[in-house]
């Protein structure tokens, strides 16, 4: 009598090459604007500078600064003063990181159409973020300046910040498209 049971073994499950066709690599697009949508929000919404009598003044402020309610220094002006959509910056940040997770799921997990719906999700929150990236630009402009008196120049100008997130919002666009056309298996 045989005093050791035998013990189930443990089957390691190496994954063949052929196994991975269920990535979706053009997912990639996806959650490579979402990335700029959300880098995007952190640097330069906003430009002003001033010149004259030898001294300069420049600053430039981020889209968390415009969310956060900053008021341009030595010149006593509310971010709300210059734009009715000051929070553009933190909903495209939140919909570049709820975007960035709906595209890693849909390029990671192919199966049925989880793909899809994650996919429709990014693809829906880059077109609210696009929409309120235009929103914030058309209202700025009114006030982008860039005049020069006496010697003395001032300008106000939109920073590179939104375009980083507009053209992130469209790659995202692409991405959910693309996620939203594939075949399910």
């Amino acid at each position: 009598m045989n005093k050791y049971k035998e013990r189930p073994q443990c089957v390691l499950h190496v994954m063949h090459m052929s196994e991975t066709k269920k990535f979706n690599a053009l997912g990639i697009i996806g959650i490579i604007g979402a990335i700029l949508m959300i880098a995007g929000v952190f640097v330069s919404w906003l430009d002003v500078s001033m010149s004259g009598l030898g001294q300069t003044f420049t600053e430039s402020y981020s889209g968390i600064d415009i969310y956060s309610g900053n008021i341009i220094s030595n010149l006593d002006i509310g971010f709300d003063d210059i734009t009715s959509y000051y929070y553009a910056p933190i909903v495209a940040l939140a919909c570049g990181i709820i975007s960035i997770i709906a595209t890693i799921v849909s390029t990671v997990y192919c199966k049925g159409n989880v793909g899809k719906v994650m996919g429709a999700i990014a693809l829906i929150l880059a077109i609210v973020a696009l929409i309120l990236g235009f929103l914030y630009y058309g209202d700025v402009e009114k006030y982008q300046f860039s005049e020069s008196f006496l010697g003395i120049s001032a300008s106000l100008t939109i920073g590179y910040g939104l375009w980083i997130v507009i053209a992130g919002a469209i790659i995202t666009v692409i991405g959910g498209i693309i996620d939203i056309a594939k075949k399910t298996d």
